[in-house]
């Protein structure tokens, strides 16, 4: 059995991030949220896409210096 989330927040390697968004998917409510920090720059679009792909929306991006934050919302 699994227990669905409200709220997943990872902040890990882009490359795990990827591997992990459609078991997110899986595990997070409706209408629940998925937040991804910690991202550099240059694999921020790579993780959207894999959300994206996943099924989530990007709800907010946000950029501190070299580091990117991601939150998507599952529809």
């Amino acid at each position: 059995m699994d227990i669905k989330a409200d709220v997943i927040v990872a902040n890990i390697l882009a490359d795990i991030l990827v591997n992990m968004t459609e078991d997110a998917y899986r595990l997070v409510k409706d209408e629940g949220y998925l937040i991804m920090s910690g991202i550099i720059s240059d694999k921020w679009e790579m993780v959207r896409k894999s959300a994206e792909d996943a099924g989530f929306f990007l709800e907010t991006h946000m950029v501190q210096g070299e580091m990117e934050y991601l939150c998507f919302q599952k529809d």
